[in-house]
């Protein structure tokens, strides 16, 4: 199959180009700049590698016409900031207007789930057109420098003795990135999986303090956790933005999402694709044996 890779420069992206051309797949990369792809890649001789920018449809007139499917790869870890999410609609809409003259089959996107922001119009854009599209949402992806986990790693990292808000109390379903590039693999072509939507989660729901344990456990890290009852919300919005060096807007509307939020359930698909889910234990490593004991309360 001939398969167009949006983002291929995503952490996502790099992931699965080299599983797709392992099961034999036709490969073409849309980037904005082949240097810096060749620089994080080492499959150019596999591939087909166009520049191309999705801001201006007059650059994606190499996209070949006998395209089958498509990843699309590019929404930002920060999409709740309305200015990023007004970006990746444009791109949406200019890549359909493209793909549409394709013989694109399938477009498979994947976008952002509690506890993050949902880009809902970028979604619609994608459901509008005449193409078939399924649509994965992920939350926490627990990987090796892995955006979503970042901040848990960076927590856990900086913080020795950490004056816990309430939030931390509250749980998530973290996902490790195998799973995520199996299912994406596994909805490629996939009848069932055309015109519909699903959230991907792992096997446990787990508390974020408990997460950081974990972390703090496969890295060898003693941490101090002190339990306070409120949620102090603006304070620790600073205190992550500060550690994560991210803005006090993002941190707090990542905050906000935790505390207003409940974790989705992603059965759907596990209804007609069957995977090992990793707990969290394998996703860091630690023998199924061990519990967590680089958290001292």
């Amino acid at each position: 199959m001939k398969i167009l890779i949006t983002g291929a420069n995503s952490y996502i992206g790099t992931k699965l180009l080299p599983i797709l051309i392992e099961n034999g797949h036709e490969i073409v990369c849309l980037v904005k700049n082949k240097k810096c792809f060749y620089n994080r890649n080492n499959v150019i001789d596999k591939i087909t590698v166009i520049e191309g920018d999705l801001f201006k449809p007059s650059s994606l007139s190499n996209i070949p016409d006998d395209i089958e499917a498509t990843y699309f790869f590019v929404n930002k870890t920060d999409a709740f900031l309305q200015e990023f999410c007004r970006l990746d609609e444009l791109n949406a809409k200019n890549l359909l207007l493209k793909l549409n003259h394709t013989n694109c089959q399938q477009i498979i996107h994947v976008g952002q789930t509690y506890p993050f922001s949902t880009n809902k119009r970028l979604e619609s854009i994608l459901k509008s057109g005449p193409i078939p599209s399924t649509i994965l949402r992920t939350g926490i992806v627990v990987g090796k420098d892995s955006p979503s986990f970042s901040f848990i790693q960076n927590l856990t990292n900086k913080t020795p003795v950490l004056v816990a808000p309430k939030w931390l109390n509250h749980h998530c379903k973290p996902i490790d990135i195998r799973n995520v590039l199996e299912y994406l693999v596994a909805v490629l072509h996939n009848g069932k999986a055309l015109n519909r939507e699903f959230n991907l989660t792992g096997p446990e729901i787990i508390s974020y303090k408990q997460l950081i344990a974990e972390y703090a456990k496969a890295h060898g890290l003693k941490r101090w956790i002190i339990d306070q009852p409120l949620n102090l919300t603006t304070l620790s919005s600073l205190g992550l933005a500060f550690i994560n060096s991210t803005t006090f807007k993002e941190a707090k509307s990542l905050v906000q999402n935790i505390i207003g939020s409940e974790p989705v359930t992603g059965e759907d698909i596990k209804n007609f694709i069957n995977l090992h889910l990793y707990n969290l234990s394998e996703s860091l490593g630690l023998p199924a044996s061990l519990s967590p004991s680089g958290l001292i309360v």
